[in-house]
């Protein structure tokens, strides 16, 4: 295998969710890779051979050697990146809480900051490297607020979302996401070798950006100031078009309805569609591919046309609304499959991995002993293996309990020694989960990760175990001790998750690690200060929780909770979603050993069975047309003189489509956010309704026009002379 398929590789793997693992792992090098391919199938639904790199390939230096000191931590970085932080980080909480996913935002920050950067006299791959660190630890942290933090509002515990609370949740559980990436980097990275595809594509980009050709530090001083710049313009145009749209569409001007719901009765039951004419499902559906999508459609149509009919015929509807009935239906019973399903896969997770990250975690426990650090690292050590002083990170933790101790105390009146049992808690199980999802980030890829699978099952864990000491000692606890266990773990796991790729991609291109962890942290800092702004602007607006802001993550973990505590949950349903995903894994281990191309993913299945289909289906749009891009240059490479140029083409493609899907999430999103001002200040929903066209054409002209834009900018330029011939 060349570098340049492994680079196109993990281009493919940082859009459709297609890891490749590099070296052996702790059972050896063909156990190793057994294991991971079994884990990567199970959650990407592709069997495509794992590439694992040769001994010589993995002796290849980063871009920067450790020899070489080239400014990082500049002024200018830190500054952008602090930026981005905040946007990217508004921008992923607005994603999650519209359609319960986040997508990486690597990639788009590092072309961002290349095309800023170049701007400067001098400017060099660790400053953009520091800089896309950033962003991407508000994105993690965005990701790991909006799934837990908004159960707390669902429960009636606060009615806005408070800023200290919330800014003290988001730092320390930030921050010790940071720490915890400190032994996992050493153990995942360096003696594991995993490959996390992202942080290899995020390198790739880096490193064509800036016009690194070779090692040599004196031609590293400056970025290129084309190619990077016209990037940008793949990202920006696409903002620009989806955050018009969603201005025109029914969530503003409307000019027409961005949401199809209809329904019928049909004998005793009920059969209903749902679409949503937004772009950011079809940028979704981009990144995660194909084979995820058509696997999270398949879950909806089992909830929405099969489930639900037969739900409405055997226990009946009220009210003459078909789409309401339905709704109502999905709202309080069938959903719950998805909760069921989503803990199996939760669990499912854990076992998948239990052997290699038992040797993980034994690997970072003997680097913390070994005591490696910025400080006390032997002279001889390399700057590129220089990591965080251990020191830091402990005293870290332990100020870090402290405030958290009487947040729980003080803030939500919970007693003293049931305080100190959810610290606690918080430290063990944030460890293991963010080892978890760190290791499953580095086989199937951030925006793979199941996180939200591991939320539940920390949830559920902490539920069980706070009411057993409730039974125990008759304290009064609440059910919202659990939701701020989980809310602490999660963003821990999912700082983890997402910063691993980073120093992955440090790793390649020579950055120092002790200065991309303190970035890391910081990064989580910054976006910390406006998550319960945005948080509140947006609930203000759009309500948390109602058919415009679904916040389906944190409805589950609310559901959850309360059921564990108060009772009153749909155990048959949730039984029905337990058998389905075992059901499921069973499905998916036959076609593994049968070496189907097709898996069922069992986390997009759960996702599919727990959202509503407005949300899904149009996310399949995005994986066809991932897929259709993908066949037209499969065809070009088999007429091809030089199936290299093509694969050079691909590369470029992937690279453009990523940036596009990127482009449509992030314009929509901001714009998103942008609108809820005015209809705050004047407290009228219908504020930028100019006229009140309910019609659904305008709209599905637009996405018909987008999909057949978008194929037409990332299909090879071949594939389109060879059709004009055709049709000569």
């Amino acid at each position: 295998m060349t570098k340049s398929d492994i680079r196109r590789r993990s281009f493919h793997a940082s859009f459709q969710g297609q890891g490749i693992l590099g070296g052996a792992v702790e059972q050896g090098e063909g156990d190793g890779r057994a294991i991971v391919s079994s884990v990567r199938k199970s959650f990407l639904g592709t069997a495509e051979e794992l590439p694992i790199l040769s001994k010589a390939e993995q002796a290849d230096g980063p871009v920067i050697p450790a020899s070489a000191s080239l400014p990082e931590m500049s002024v200018k970085a830190i500054v952008l990146g602090a930026i981005l932080s905040i946007l990217l980080g508004a921008a992923n909480a607005y994603l999650g809480l519209f359609i319960a996913m986040t997508v990486s935002a690597s990639i788009p920050a590092s072309v961002i900051s290349m095309s800023v950067l170049r701007l400067f006299k001098t400017s060099n791959i660790l400053e953009n490297n520091m800089v896309q660190t950033m962003a991407s630890a508000g994105e993690g942290l965005a990701a790991g607020v909006v799934f837990t933090v908004p159960a707390i509002l669902l429960l009636g515990e606060w009615k806005t979302f408070h800023y200290f609370e919330t800014l003290c949740i988001c730092v320390i559980g930030g921050v010790f996401g940071v720490f915890f990436c400190v032994p996992l980097r050493r153990a995942f990275i360096v003696e594991e070798r995993l490959l996390f595809p992202e942080g290899i594509a995020t390198a790739e980009v880096l490193k064509v950006g800036n016009a690194q050709t070779t090692s040599r530090a004196d031609s590293l001083l400056r970025a290129e100031s084309g190619e990077d710049g016209k990037k940008m313009s793949y990202m920006v145009y696409p903002a620009l078009f989806s955050g018009l749209c969603k201005l025109l569409c029914s969530d503003g001007f409307f000019l027409w309805n961005s949401n199809i719901s209809v329904a019928s009765f049909v004998g005793n039951g009920i059969l209903s569609f749902g679409a949503s004419l937004s772009f950011i499902p079809v940028g979704v559906g981009y990144i995660v591919g194909l084979p995820v999508a058509f696997v999270m459609v398949a879950g909806c149509a089992i909830s929405s046309w099969v489930a639900l009919p037969i739900v409405a015929a055997v226990d009946g509807y009220a009210g003459d609304d078909a789409v309401n009935a339905a709704g109502a239906i999905h709202g309080d019973k069938t959903r719950y499959m998805g909760v069921g399903a989503m803990l199996v896969g939760g669990f499912w997770a854990l076992w998948c991995v239990r052997k290699s990250l038992a040797g993980a975690i034994r690997s970072s426990v003997a680097a913390l002993r070994r005591g490696r650090s910025a400080v006390s690292a032997d002279a001889d050590t390399p700057r590129t293996e220089k990591d965080m002083d251990i020191r830091v990170i402990f005293y870290g933790f332990l100020v870090g309990s402290v405030p958290l101790f009487f947040l729980f105390v003080f803030a939500f009146n919970i007693q003293w020694y049931i305080a100190i049992v959810m610290v606690l808690f918080i430290l063990l199980t944030g460890f293991l989960f963010s080892a978890v999802g760190a290791y499953m980030a580095g086989i199937v890829g951030s925006s793979n990760n199941p996180i939200s699978g591991v939320t539940i099952a920390t949830v559920l864990c902490a539920a069980l175990v706070l009411k057993a000491i409730s039974a125990a000692t008759g304290a009064d606890v609440a059910p919202v001790c659990a939701v701020l266990i989980g809310s602490c773990v999660c963003c821990a796991a999912a700082i983890a998750s997402d910063n691993m790729q980073d120093l992955k991609c440090g790793h390649l291109v020579g950055s120092t690690p002790w200065k991309q962890e303190t970035m890391l942290a910081f990064g989580a800092i910054c976006a910390a200060f406006v998550m319960a702004p945005v948080l509140n602007l947006l609930n203000d607006a759009y309500t948390v929780g109602s058919p415009s802001l679904q916040a389906p993550q944190a409805q589950l973990v609310w559901s959850v909770v309360l059921g564990i505590f108060n009772g009153g949950l749909p155990w048959l349903f949730i039984g029905i979603g337990v058998a389905v995903a075992v059901a499921t894994i069973l499905v998916d281990q036959m076609l593994e050993r049968m070496k189907s191309s097709f898996r069922v993913p069992v986390m997009a299945l759960a996702i599919g069975l727990y959202l509503t289909m407005d949300l899904v289906f149009t996310i399949i749009l995005g994986g066809l047309l991932n897929a259709a891009i993908s066949f037209a240059f499969d065809l070009v490479k088999k007429k091809a003189l030089n199936p290299e140029q093509v694969d050079a083409e691909r590369e470029s493609s992937d690279m453009n489509g990523l940036l596009i899907a990127s482009g449509l999430i992030t314009g929509e999103s901001l714009l998103g956010i942008a609108m809820a001002i005015p209809v705050v200040a004047t407290s009228n929903a219908d504020v930028l309704h100019l006229v009140n066209y309910d019609h659904y054409w305008p709209g599905i002209l637009l996405m018909a026009a987008l999909l057949v834009g978008y194929f037409y900018i990332c299909a090879p330029k071949k594939f389109w002379r060879s059709l004009k011939r055709s049709a000569r």
